[in-house]
């Protein structure tokens, strides 16, 4: 929930599309992959999409904290 109303907030954050620096960009995105993944499978047999969701939702809320205090600092 908090992750959506910081979107919401700043839209910038999603829907971008400025190219000057997108190092961030992919360190979120590849870390997201590698959390939502290893999350998914390593709790079980099988891919156990409640652990891939809970990695996923976790990481959007580490995002959006993170440019909510970057925001305040400035």
């Amino acid at each position: 929930m908090l992750a959506s109303a910081v979107l919401l907030r700043y839209p910038a954050l999603l829907w971008g599309r400025k190219t000057d620096d997108r190092a961030a960009a992919a360190v979120f995105a590849g870390g997201t992959s590698f959390g939502v993944m290893s999350l998914g499978y390593g709790v079980g047999e099988t891919f156990q999409v409640g652990a891939a969701v809970l990695g996923f939702g976790l990481a959007l809320l580490g995002m959006a904290t993170g440019a909510w205090m970057a925001d305040e600092r400035q």
